[in-house]
């Protein structure tokens, strides 16, 4: 379970990440049991000096509390003084987890135990959930790089590094037969400043009373001069203001709320750098490991405008470009309906450090394995040196600019080299990246009514034709899903200028993911592995291939599942349980080089190309011009399959099969062989077997070639024209309803621990039943795969059954 983890030694792991020039008082051993028994008998001691170790109570935006319903934590003193009995949830600086113990509950530790009805596996899973949330909400209240955390079951403890590559573990410790080791980590902790605890310097923590403060409350007061956002509002205001519409100043007053942490970010701005204000995320995504993405409707201090602040890791690879860098070329292109570019940069060459240690520890063939025993916790390896904690600041202009310079994402000078991330490596390498717009859009799910969704739908379709056809540029977005597709409230002018109006238009964004359309075929097998899409909207092919490469037609279909989830979701409609139908739909995936890979997808893109209702099987209709578009798009995707499957069939090389070799003579057996006789057919039995023989001898195998009028409709979709000529003619179309929207669907239950720790994105999956794209479920899964939300499986669900053949009368 534990293969793509690292785990050191205790001399390592403190060497590298602990370091201090003081040695620590000794603790007695009679001051052990007291720790954590009652853990605020450490509070202001010796042995945690300036800080103090306490029980708290979780904030309203956690979900994950122990088995008292209380969380402990080491606290820096100067956060303690503030009028509670309790320290404040986000003043926490290594948080502290208590369990109760039971045989192979660790979920660090990858010794097999008995496990007949899975009862101490999904006590494995729980605590690793628990553990989890709470550096998933550090990662994002905080401004984390990474996070240090105390496990403690039972006895045990271990001391963990978090990173957005992965962790960094300790062996398990036993702290009453150690505790000159819980000693020594409890006091270097202590004296660690908060660069070497993982904060963020490039945040700045913004206290109540500041003028930064009270300067964003004073902006999230509603202003007259804001203006309503529904579509086909007359405006009235003056020529040279610049109105900011209502939605936005609403979604920056709701992230200034009590139980969150402001600050003021650096943002790199060409040599120099622009901060922004900001509060709580208004979208986090919800893996813990990757990019870890969060979405902020932020206040820019140069121009006190309203911006749309984009806070990622992205993948350090060669072969990938910077989302400001992509948009920045369409900018200056002229494409429409994508974000407009304010600022970007790398943040302090701040990058994960995990993949490096996995690396370092592969490499060292002849060093004996680090085991989970606690029997011994020094090594014979050459120890890293420590880093001076001195000396670690740097001009914060010239870290922003300069993305040669190799150091850790503690912002000092790595004293570990960073050795070259293989392609065979299980853990990504990735950068800390901020990038700034000027429009902050809805949602797509903002829509108002079902010919608004096709409108927002085919401005997305126009951005990519634009880009994939623009002979500069040429690229393919390869992330086509709900949450890239955006609405963005415009102001329209008539002929003459007078005339003003709001019209909802459609923002493709996202683009760190698109690839030239040149270089898709010559894409290294590194970038085909490492590629990444939101499966629930990617094509069946590429799902049932992984090896193929994105292409327009792919685009397409990403675009047209786009559509029908949102329809099925809020539009009216004859199905009568749209969640069911979408888990079904969206979250059924077993697999590459599957049968009917996809479940109902599969299903009505590859075989029947109709959209059908669970129970009882029946047509999917919309009562509204929808229903053409789908119905005119499925026959071309089916037509297109059909094509493909039959291509890959013949280019596949027929299997060879060995030649029969003569039977060798049996030697004579010392046992006499028993040889039943003959059996004697009747009249009935001869005919029977003489029509057998008949069919056998005429029968042909199914013709499965696709037709010229089959291969005539594929290719309407090897480009835009089709499908543009095809949305824009339905939208024209006088009758579609006004009211088709349904009331707002109550969200489908989580699974435990999947609570997001800020408002939750447009998550078109049911937590519970969430497939992958690639690999066999399997129970023993690594340290990856549990924890990266864009390879965690689920076991298999039954593969989604054959619609039953309907005769003809």
């Amino acid at each position: 379970m534990m293969n793509h983890a690292v785990h050191l030694d205790i001399d390592e792991f403190r060497h590298a990440f602990l370091p201090t020039f003081s040695r620590p008082t000794r603790l007695r051993t009679t001051e052990i049991s007291p720790l954590f028994f009652q853990v605020q008998s450490l509070a202001g001691t010796s042995h945690t000096p300036g800080s103090s170790i306490s029980f708290f109570q979780p904030g309203s935006s956690s979900s994950a509390k122990n088995e008292d319903g209380l969380k402990a934590a080491l606290f820096r003193g100067n956060y303690t003084t503030r009028s509670r009995r309790q320290p404040w949830w986000a003043d926490q600086r290594i948080p502290i987890e208590f369990k109760t113990p039971s045989p192979g509950i660790d979920p660090f530790d990858a010794t097999p135990c008995y496990d007949e009805y899975g009862s101490t596996e999904r006590r494995r899973q729980q605590i690793f959930d628990d553990i989890a949330e709470t550096v998933r909400l550090l990662f994002a209240a905080q401004h984390r790089v990474f996070v240090f955390t105390l496990p403690i079951i039972g006895r045990q403890f271990r001391l963990i590094r978090w990173d957005r590559g992965g962790v960094i573990a300790t062996p398990s410790i036993d702290y009453y037969q150690e505790f000159g080791v819980l000693c020594d980590f409890l006091w270097r902790l202590s004296h660690l400043d908060d660069v070497a605890l993982g904060f963020d310097p490039s945040a700045t923590r913004i206290l109540p009373g500041k003028v930064d403060h009270l300067k964003m409350n004073m902006y999230s007061v509603p202003d007259p001069g804001d203006i309503d956002h529904k579509g086909g509002s007359l405006l009235d205001f003056g020529s040279g203001s610049t109105p900011v519409f209502e939605y936005v100043r609403s979604l920056f007053k709701a992230s200034l709320t009590d139980d969150w942490p402001r600050y003021k970010l650096e943002v790199p701005d060409g040599k120099g750098v622009r901060h922004v204000l900001i509060g709580k995320p208004s979208f986090v995504s919800q893996g813990l490991f990757g990019r870890g993405t969060r979405g902020y409707v932020a206040l820019d201090c140069t121009t006190n405008r309203f911006v749309w602040l984009k806070d990622t890791w992205r993948a350090s690879l060669l072969f990938t470009d910077k989302e400001g860098y992509i948009l920045h070329q369409l900018n200056e292109a002229g494409i429409d309906n994508v974000p407009t570019l304010l600022c970007h940069g790398d943040i302090l060459n701040q990058v994960t450090t995990t993949a490096d240690w996995w690396e370092r520890q592969r490499c060292r063939s002849s060093s004996p394995a680090v085991g989970s025993s606690t029997s011994s916790h020094t090594s014979s390896r050459g120890s890293v040196s420590p880093a001076p904690l001195s000396n670690r600041k740097r001009k914060r202009a010239a870290a922003h600019t300069n993305g040669d310079d190799e150091t850790t994402a503690a912002g000092k000078r790595s004293s570990t080299p960073h050795a070259p991330v293989h392609t065979n490596c299980p853990l990504q390498r990735h950068m800390h990246y901020r990038v700034a717009f000027e429009e902050v859009c809805l949602p797509l799910k903002k829509f108002v009514n079902g010919h608004q969704l096709g409108s927002v739908v085919l401005d997305g379709i126009r951005t990519h034709y634009q880009v994939a056809t623009h002979p500069k540029i040429g690229r393919l977005h390869r992330d086509i899903s709900s949450g890239n597709l955006l609405i963005l409230p415009k102001i329209k002018r008539g002929p003459q200028g007078k005339d003003r109006w709001i019209a909802w238009t459609g923002v493709l964004s996202d683009w760190e993911m698109s690839k030239p359309i040149e270089g898709l075929h010559e894409t290294s097998k590194a970038s085909q592995a490492s590629r990444t899409g939101t499966y629930q909207f990617m094509s069946v092919n590429l799902l049932l291939r992984p090896s193929q490469y994105s292409s327009v037609p792919e685009e397409l279909e990403s675009f047209f599942h786009v559509l029908l989830y949102h329809a099925v979701r809020h539009l009216r409609s004859s199905c009568d349980d749209p969640w069911s139908w979408i888990d079904q739909y969206f979250n059924n995936y077993s697999g590459p080089n599957r049968m009917y890979t996809c479940g109902k997808k599969s299903i009505a893109i590859e075989v029947t190309g109709e959209l059908e209702t669970l129970h009882p099987e029946m047509p999917l209709l919309f009562d509204s011009p929808l229903d053409l578009i789908f119905t005119e798009m499925l026959t071309r995707f089916k037509a297109r399959y059909k094509v493909l499957n039959y291509d890959f069939s013949k280019a596949v090389l027929p299997p060879v099969f060995p030649a029969i070799s003569e039977p060798p003579e049996s030697l004579p057996s010392p046992y006499p062989i028993y040889m039943r006789p003959p059996r004697v057919l009747d009249e009935e039995d001869a005919r029977i077997q003489a029509e057998i023989a008949a069919e056998l001898a005429n029968w042909t195998p199914p013709d499965n070639t696709p037709s010229a009028e089959e291969r005539r409709l594929a290719s309407e979709l090897a480009d835009h024209v089709f499908v543009l000529g095809l949305f824009e003619r339905v939208l024209r179309d006088a009758d579609w309803p006004e009211d088709d929207r349904l009331p707002s669907l109550e969200s489908p239950p989580a699974a435990p621990g999947a609570n997001a720790p800020a408002l939750g994105g447009d998550v078109p999956c049911m937590p519970p039943r969430k497939r992958q794209r690639t690999g066999p479920p399997a129970r023993n899964a690594t340290l990856l795969t549990r924890l990266h939300a864009s390879t965690r499986r689920t076991r298999s669900q039954a593969r989604a059954a054959l619609p039953r053949t309907r005769s003809k009368s």
